[in-house]
């Protein structure tokens, strides 16, 4: 299973450029959560290690290509001077709620079996999705770089 996962990353941290530039960056970010999200439902459905291969490959492609889009965002949407605190909150959000969520999902899967935990986490990831569907899009449109595009050169003059 993790090779399969680090198969569909490597193949994933490929695809995001493209898949923006034809789809617009934050569709891209929405679609790939929203696969992500809904991929958790397969192993309450089809509790096979036959259909578990592929959705590991899945998840591999949709984190990393989400990753790199969303840091790829921040990066250029959050001033420079304030990147590393903001990226340290980002990184005390995210890694601090992790042992928080595994307890949690302990107790759950103790009390109720790992289908309810996989139910709950698709349930708990497509509400944040749709939160974020409801932000503003325009915030994370540009280009995936920071570099100035030819159009920010020929304004600036």
């Amino acid at each position: 299973m993790s090779a399969a996962f680090a198969v569909g990353a490597v193949a994933g941290s490929l695809l995001p450029g493209r898949a923006a530039g034809i789809f617009g960056e934050f569709r891209t970010i929405i679609a790939g959560w929203l696969i992500s999200s809904l991929l958790y439902l397969v192993p309450v459905l089809a509790p096979s290690p036959w259909t578990l291969y592929p959705v590991a490959v899945l998840w591999g492609v949709t984190g990393a290509a989400t990753n790199v889009l969303v840091i790829s965002a921040r990066q250029r949407l959050i001033p420079a001077e304030l990147l590393g605190r903001v990226n340290s909150a980002y990184r005390l959000v995210g890694m601090g709620g992790m042992p928080l969520g595994a307890a949690l999902a302990g107790v759950v899967a103790e009390l109720a079996g790992i289908a309810a935990v996989l139910v709950g986490a698709a349930g708990v990831r497509l509400t944040a999705v749709g939160l974020v569907w409801r932000a503003p899009s325009d915030q994370i449109s540009g280009p995936l770089t920071s570099e100035p595009t030819l159009s920010d050169i020929s304004r600036s003059r």
